[in-house]
């Protein structure tokens, strides 16, 4: 797209009138438009995970993530308080709403897991039943029986506690 009346009339078309006119005009211009299927970043100004922000209020400090933006401007049936926008394409600087998904946090580590974008190691239930019947049977730290599974010892006690098994996949 070579001009703002072009990124203009593609914006009208997708549906961004729940933005001002300002505010859609600068949205536009700010993103690099490309196919359908590709990403479309954001340029102006991302925060320290890449995601896009921009100005929604009249304080400098009233910022919103481009890709929330977005996604609301196009789906304002959808309350997305509380909701995490998701990206399928795992490219934070993206807006564009055919890679855009909403769901839960949980939803959103389960993304991450299942693409391998995560850094913690997940547990089988056998390995958690191990666990604890060693942990029961031994004389032995929450700490060492972590380090044993490359989990924390903080995660030892909750599972050995039965406090929550967020990390064990089946």
């Amino acid at each position: 797209m070579e001009n703002l009346k072009q990124k203009w009339n593609l914006a009208l078309q997708n549906g961004l009138f729940n933005l001002t006119e300002e505010q859609a005009i600068f949205f536009v211009n700010n993103v690099s438009f490309r196919e359908a299927n590709e990403c479309w970043e954001w340029q102006h100004n991302w925060n320290n995970d890449y995601y896009g922000q921009m100005r929604t209020g009249p304080s400098p400090m009233k910022m919103g993530m481009a890709h929330r933006i977005i996604f609301a401007s196009l789906n304002p049936e959808i309350n997305i308080r509380g909701l995490v926008i998701r990206h399928t394409c795992d490219n934070p600087p993206c807006v564009n709403p055919n890679h855009l998904l909403h769901g839960t946090h949980r939803d959103n580590m389960n993304d991450k897991i299942q693409r391998g974008r995560t850094r913690l190691k997940i547990l089988s239930l056998e390995e958690v039943e191990e666990i604890k019947e060693r942990y029961a049977m031994e004389y032995i730290t929450s700490r060492e029986s972590g380090e044993d599974y490359g989990v924390s010892g903080r995660h030892i006690c909750y599972l050995v506690k039965n406090i929550r098994h967020n990390g064990v996949i089946t």
